[in-house]
């Protein structure tokens, strides 16, 4: 929520990684597990702008086959690009999304819940050999803890059941999330479908 509001326009390009070490008890896809999260937050931050385009490549794993990695690349209509990873076999947890917009650079720990800007404000070439000198400014904004993501998600859901919250705003808002992701998964049971051909070719 800090990173959109100081955003000064829509970002170009975002780029999320939401990694983590094993988890044996999940038996859904990777997709609909973490990476559907980035695909909503890319979709919220791209300024209202549909996909127009989405690409992807996953990785199984053999013995359950089972999407354990997925990466997916979006491209808005207006142009601007989303790369999107997660993952289930890494070795440490990661949460992390970088905003870059033509001024800014906006960097969004969501395990720590703190936020960094950064802009870049020169460039040169200094002495007799070259060199080369970038000078960035670098701001850390407060960020005001709304609460536990998880206990805020929970109360927005009873807020639905209770009919404080317009249901059909909730379902609209995450059409576009949905439809990219099931894009994703479609093309991954089509690429295991290829392999499990091959294998039986």
């Amino acid at each position: 929520m800090t990173a959109g509001n100081l955003l000064t326009e829509p970002p170009i390009h975002v780029v999320s990684m939401r990694h983590s070490p094993p988890a044996p008890r999940i038996t859904t896809s990777v997709v609909f597990d973490l990476l559907i999260h980035d695909i909503d937050l890319a979709v919220r931050l791209a300024g209202g702008d549909q996909i127009a385009a989405v690409t992807c490549s996953s990785w199984r794993d053999p013995g359950s086959g089972i999407s354990e990695v997925a990466d997916c690349s979006l491209r808005f209509g207006g142009g601007a690009l989303a790369t999107l990873s997660a993952s289930r076999r890494s070795q440490r947890k990661i949460r992390s999304l970088l905003l870059s917009t033509s001024e800014q650079l906006i960097d969004v720990d969501l395990l720590r819940q703190d936020v960094t800007v950064y802009r870049n404000v020169a460039q040169s070439q200094i002495g007799e050999a070259p060199s080369y000198r970038a000078e960035t400014v670098v701001d850390i904004p407060f960020v005001r803890h709304a609460g536990e993501p998880l206990a805020l998600q929970l109360a927005h859901f009873v807020g639905l059941v209770r009919g404080e919250i317009d249901p059909d705003e909730e379902r609209e808002s995450v059409l576009e999330p949905h439809r990219a992701a099931s894009i994703v998964a479609e093309d991954d049971r089509a690429a295991a479908d290829t392999d499990l051909l091959d294998g039986l070719a």
